[in-house]
């Protein structure tokens, strides 16, 4: 007995330790559940009608309102009751109509992680033998089928007798986000008629009637019917790629685009495909680093390949580097984290970091150019367009589809803020991983904005290279 008590004490300092531990491991776990847990599965019963299948899964989407955060009280309330209205009507929706109503609901978050994913490809909606790029002066026509090649270099003024601004306000209630984020993805609505139709902004769902102005000022209508629905040109689909002539993988030569037959490609444009590349130009006066992902890739991890970036700029003695994350769609940060302390330790006092951004640069790619503008300080300088996110924004979760029309949304599930960082009132909501790595930079938005006309697309300008270059040309 004795023995058992000269021993207790340990027990209980053993004990006691344990659970301190334990705490904080449970805790974590808790908070990281509410981040990482799976969308509810479905369990409905075989739909007997088309009605049951549409109420069955406007029930599912149903679950968002509670499972999402970045709904507030109010955008809840109006969601739930919009969707409640639908439900008398849902006998009468086709998939498309579906579909436009999915994303309307969606985008009350407005949250740019919480959106539907509609547009043409497989299993998906009919789309016109175009694609459109966005500029600061208007959409135009980038790309083409062979038998519309004519239609090269057109700027899109109307869609079915409506002027192109009027369609453009009315489809802002379809992508949650900011305006940025919008103009990023409103071509792949223009492009599907039968999309357009669903949401009331098109005459016929087989077809669009375009009104488009072409480079001598004439303007021209054109019908186009909608195809049938395409393979998309890569998972998860961005249209920003069609701006590059650079041929996919899927291409069979019968798109011509409107930069076909470019002897010179701006860097900006010539390797869209490739994950991460970058060159140290001729003279050493700087090191151009393209940054499309936040991710591993093929045939060289990302903490690799920047830890060799990192020798590059220390072997060549390079002053001046520029990150181009313009083209950036995401990916996981911490893979280039450490990267962005280092490059602003490795770059020379006397150096420039130059960080390029635009609508396109979003989820990982913003917490990138957080990290990058933080830790460059005074040596850095944001150049290009607004990014395709606010600074605070609900991210992480994941992609789910309603059972039987196989809509495909997107949710979030944890808080970010990269302007000021989250603090300890935010714990509970804000990504755990965040309170090791934010960084509070201030505003995102660029110091210098440049934007891209068409006229300077089609003759190979770079307005945010050529701001850089200004300022490291003696």
């Amino acid at each position: 007995m004795n023995e058992r008590r000269r021993r207790s004490p340990i027990w209980y300092w053993l004990a006691g330790g344990v659970l301190l531990l334990a705490i904080p491991v449970i805790a974590a776990a808790l908070l990281m559940y509410r981040v990482w847990r799976p969308y509810p599965e479905p369990h409905y019963p075989p739909p007997a009608s088309q009605e049951e299948a549409n109420r069955q899964d406007l029930d599912y989407l149903r679950k968002l309102a509670d499972f999402d955060p970045s709904f507030t009280p109010a955008t809840r309330a109006e969601f739930l009751s919009r969707l409640d209205a639908l439900m008398p009507a849902a006998a009468n929706f086709d998939r498309a109509r579906l579909a436009v109503e999915v994303a309307r609901l969606t985008a009350l978050a407005d949250n740019a992680h919480t959106n539907a994913h509609i547009y043409f490809g497989t299993g998906s909606f009919t789309s016109l033998p175009i694609r459109l790029g966005t500029f600061t002066d208007g959409l135009f026509v980038v790309k083409a089928r062979q038998d519309h090649s004519d239609l090269l270099g057109g700027q899109l003024v109307a869609v079915d007798g409506r002027p192109i601004g009027e369609v453009l306000a009315a489809l802002r209630n379809f992508i949650g986000g900011n305006d940025a984020m919008f103009s990023n993805h409103a071509p792949r609505l223009l492009t599907s008629p039968e999309l357009l139709h669903a949401a009331g902004l098109g005459d016929k769902p087989t077809e669009s009637r375009l009104r488009l102005r072409f480079s001598d000022g004439a303007e021209a209508e054109q019908i186009l019917e909608g195809g049938r629905p395409e393979a998309p040109p890569r998972k998860n689909y961005w249209p920003v790629r069609d701006l590059s002539p650079v041929p996919l993988v899927s291409d069979d030569g019968s798109w011509p685009h409107v930069l076909g037959g470019r002897m010179q490609l701006p860097d900006y444009l010539a390797r869209p495909d490739q994950a991460y590349w970058h060159e140290i130009k001729a003279d050493k006066s700087l090191l151009y680093l393209q940054l499309n992902r936040v991710k591993n890739s093929w045939p060289e991890p990302l903490a690799a390949y920047l830890d060799r970036v990192i020798g590059d700029i220390k072997a060549n003695n390079i002053k001046n580097v520029v990150v181009d994350l313009r083209f950036n769609r995401g990916g996981n940060y911490l893979l280039a984290a450490d990267f962005t302390r280092r490059l602003a330790e490795t770059v020379p006092a006397d150096g420039r970091i130059f960080i390029l951004s635009g609508s396109n640069t979003y989820s990982a790619g913003i917490v990138t150019l957080a990290r990058l503008k933080f830790f460059a300080g005074a040596r850095g300088l944001q150049i290009g367009g607004q990014i395709g996110d606010r600074g605070q924004f609900w991210g992480e979760g994941g992609r789910t589809e309603l059972p039987n029309s196989k809509i495909r949304f997107r949710y979030a599930t944890a808080y970010h803020d990269w302007e000021k960082g989250c603090g300890l009132a935010d714990i509970g909501r804000c990504f755990l991983f965040n309170y090791a790595y934010a960084v509070a930079p201030g505003s995102l938005a660029p110091q210098v904005e440049t934007g891209l006309t068409f006229r300077d697309y089609l003759t190979g300008r770079d307005p945010a290279m050529e701001e850089v270059l200004k300022r490291i040309t003696p």
